[in-house]
């Protein structure tokens, strides 16, 4: 009986002792709000919940051959009137649309001629921010922290490539027509006084929203 009693006591101190750590101890708070965002912020649902929308922007997109027209004849009403940036200094974002022929083809790459130029649309490796940001569907404002904002961009990428370009690609040949609607980005600097005989890129990159192979 004493033994039993010794162990209770041994066991109600410990639990004791525990109970006092845990009444003093204090959680930094970058890991309290790591601990308390991870998991809140779903990055595939924000995507999804937009994606009728991103689908749609073909509604409003400056057809590409209006849009290269304009790059060489009035690049800075082509940028105030269509263009997107998202503060001082940044990138020219624009959302076009139309139909090219299918000249190359790889694992990695189509090469569509439209509007007189090459243009290359990525079929393998889809990095950056181009297609969130060309969307304007996305608002930094909207979202708690950055890594939220910068996860929405990999989330629009995967599902660009899942429902986008693989699809595509399965039909995508020589000779065949690419119908789409995308994001293109165009340098800040291109639009300057001093640079007003710039060429423009000689293969520049869409990233598609919408891509049909017909």
């Amino acid at each position: 009986m004493k033994r039993n009693r010794i162990i209770k006591i041994v066991i109600a101190i410990v639990a004791a002792v525990i109970a006092l750590w845990f009444s003093f101890y204090t959680e930094p708070l970058s890991e309290k709000l790591k601990r308390e965002q991870a998991g809140l912020f779903d990055a595939d649902a924000c995507v999804k919940e937009q994606w009728n929308n991103l689908v749609q922007l073909k509604t409003d997109a400056i057809d590409i051959e209006d849009f290269y027209k304009q790059l060489s004849e009035n690049r800075k009403q082509l940028a105030e009137t269509h263009g997107r940036v998202l503060g001082v200094g940044s990138n020219n974002f624009f959302v076009v649309k139309g139909e090219g022929k299918v000249s190359f083809k790889d694992d990695e790459a189509l090469i569509v001629e439209a509007a007189g130029q090459k243009w290359e649309i990525p079929m393998k490796y889809l990095f950056g921010n181009l297609a969130r940001d060309a969307s304007a569907c996305f608002n930094i404002d909207d979202f708690k922290t950055m890594t939220d904002f910068n996860a929405v961009s990999a989330a629009l990428n995967k599902q660009v490539m899942e429902n986008v370009l693989k699809p595509a690609g399965r039909k995508a040949a020589v000779g065949k027509t690419a119908v789409f609607c995308a994001a293109i980005e165009v340098e800040n600097d291109y639009f300057s006084d001093k640079n007003e005989n710039q060429p423009f890129s000689s293969v520049p990159q869409l990233i598609p929203y919408t891509l049909d192979i017909k």
